[in-house]
């Protein structure tokens, strides 16, 4: 059961981003399909406490759970792994999957599994690849390397990425996206960088806050 140490915040909050001591804290940010919850919880907390919150969020058992997008490519290996045991940042992106097939952003089922490094890999739908974004936040000095479905659009990155940094997609300032590059736009319709692109993302001015993406 989560422990009352835990809250979820339902969206992005600012947080100090150093790793600290025993008591703090690490907000987690999860992505299913296209819905995204926020959760803060001790790090004296397992694995376990986040599979919990994801069936309480989106309705999935947690031995259908794919938990991917770990920093660093790590495998938390158990449910009973302790999140201070792995090292974390005080914000984590995960997405979330699942083992038996789940829906993507189409609607349609896509089976995963898992490998050594808790990447999700598609067995039925060869298109729908991943894509490695590494994105450093110019706000709180924080790199993210974060793997996305190459049928999700640049506006699902925003608003994800928003919720780990808690700049609200009308308030990003972005760089190193494609020329021309449209919100609606799928990811696999864009030229980017392999085997991962680099982006930046920054607060934006008042002055320039119509002219971002």
């Amino acid at each position: 059961m989560i422990s009352p140490h835990a809250r979820n915040d339902g969206g992005g909050g600012s947080m100090d981003n150093t790793r600290s001591g025993s008591d703090s804290k690490i907000q987690f940010t999860f992505m299913f399909d296209k819905e995204v919850r926020s959760l803060t919880i001790s790090q004296n907390e397992t694995v376990a406490a986040l599979e919990e919150f994801v069936c309480q969020e989106f309705r999935i058992p947690s031995h259908q759970q794919l938990l991917y997008g770990w920093p660093g490519g790590l495998d938390p290996g158990s449910s009973d792994t302790k999140l201070k045991d792995l090292g974390l940042p005080n914000k984590v992106g995960l997405f979330v999957a699942t083992v038996d097939g789940g829906a993507d952003a189409d609607g349609a089922v896509a089976s995963t599994s898992r490998g050594r490094t808790g990447t999700a890999t598609n067995q039925n739908l060869e298109p729908d690849v991943t894509i490695e974004l590494n994105v450093y936040d110019m706000l709180n000095e924080e790199p993210y390397d974060l793997p996305f479905r190459s049928r999700q659009t640049i506006q699902e990155v925003k608003k994800f990425v928003g919720e780990i940094t808690g700049i609200l997609p009308k308030h990003q300032e972005w760089s190193g996206w494609p020329k021309n590059a449209e919100d609606k736009q799928m990811l696999k319709d864009l030229e980017l960088d392999k085997p991962f692109h680099s982006l930046v993302i920054m607060r934006a001015e008042p002055r320039n806050l119509l002219e971002t993406h």
